[in-house]
């Protein structure tokens, strides 16, 4: 890192992240990070049908008939899966039936006819690690206008976060102060890139936008690559990566936003990406 740039990094990390979403942000990698007994429990809580799955019931009804366990056996036949789901995941005489059904359940998540969208987030992502106000690399098709209006659309619902392209603009869930996904300098290099029979080079947008932010870095199990949730509150320092005719034959540019003049351009992103990180505190009133 820049020398001249750590002064201001621990002045963020002492002063200003205290007072923003910590909290939030170590909740999150809690939640991603929960044992496999603990996503069983979640799942049925939120989907406790599935306990009626033809490979399931029959391991409840031969402990219930084992156990002599009356209750159990009435609610079985009054089809009370939630009242099943509670009695199982929170008496501890039930721990070892718990602990069979979790072992079926989890592998098979997908295949209850719950919507891919409507799985929990723990489905898609693992080996959650917390990252403080770290540069990121946002791909879009607008940079301009994401650069002055900021993020508006991040989920706020840290369960939906595995599939969040499946929901509008419109969805309730959404605000400026949720959680959104990008890369960092460390894995925008490798994930970042489209395929070779892409007409753009970069994934997600021909343009792109650098920031700071604190969030969690995951892997997501569908997209195969590493990419970092951030938490909206935490962004700062939003600067466009122009893609444009206008680049002075650049095929990418950082502009002054006072007259819209190319201040540096290069046909590889990663050389603007750098020019950014090294210049930024010097040309940080005008870009």
């Amino acid at each position: 890192m820049n020398r001249v740039w750590k002064p201001y990094k621990r002045l963020f990390d002492e002063k200003v992240l205290q007072e923003f979403v910590v909290a939030d942000i170590s909740y999150l990698k809690q939640y991603l990070s929960m044992s496999e007994f603990d996503k069983g429990k979640d799942l049925l809580y939120m989907h406790s049908y599935i306990l009626d799955d033809e490979h399931i019931l029959p391991y409840i009804e031969e402990y219930a008939e084992d156990n002599d366990d009356e209750k159990l056996l009435e609610l079985i036949q009054e089809r009370e899966w939630l009242e099943i789901a509670e009695i199982i995941l929170e008496n501890s005489s039930y721990k070892k039936l718990a602990e069979l059904i979790i072992r079926v359940v989890v592998p098979r998540a997908g295949t209850y006819g719950i919507p891919s969208q409507e799985l929990p987030s723990w489905h898609y992502l693992s080996d959650p690690k917390i990252v403080k106000n770290d540069w990121c690399i946002h791909f879009t098709d607008d940079a301009e206008n994401l650069a002055a209006t900021g993020f508006k659309y991040l989920i706020d619902d840290i369960t939906q976060l595995g599939l969040t392209t499946y929901f509008s603009k419109s969805y309730s869930n959404r605000s400026k102060n949720g959680y959104g996904f990008c890369y960092n300098l460390h894995t925008y290099k490798r994930y970042g890139r489209s395929n070779r029979n892409s007409k753009q080079p970069w994934k997600y947008g021909k343009e792109a936008v650098m920031f700071r932010a604190s969030g969690v870095m995951c892997y997501h199990n569908g997209d195969e690559e590493l990419q970092l949730i951030f938490k909206g509150d935490t962004v700062r320092d939003i600067i466009p990566i122009y893609a444009s005719n206008d680049n002075k034959g650049f095929d990418f540019a950082i502009h002054n936003k006072q007259n819209d003049n190319t201040i540096y351009g290069n046909d590889d992103l990663e050389k603007v990406v750098d020019w950014v990180v090294t210049n930024y505190i010097q040309y940080r009133k005008i870009i």
